[in-house]
């Protein structure tokens, strides 16, 4: 699915985070293939304490707006 969203001239520019349950040994074949991060879901999504995904997700939208040269998300900003 990841390729054809980068091979796909109506997708490539759209940022995808893969939020796995594969091992981080496949980090690097997901950045490879065009995804803009990797989450591991037992670190974002734990059985126990608190889930971290909406925190995980509003940093790495900061860093890909910093990368495009934006120095905040204007969705964030509104709030």
């Amino acid at each position: 699915m990841l390729t054809r969203l980068k091979h796909n001239r109506a997708t490539a520019c759209i940022p995808v985070v893969a939020l796995t349950g594969l091992s981080e040994k496949n980090r690097q074949k997901l950045i490879d293939a065009g995804a803009e991060d990797y989450l591991a879901k037992n670190a974002i999504l734990p059985d126990k304490g608190p889930n971290r995904l909406a925190e995980a997700l509003e940093a790495l939208i900061h860093r890909i707006n910093r990368k495009r040269g934006l120095p905040f998300s204007p969705v964030l900003a509104k709030r």
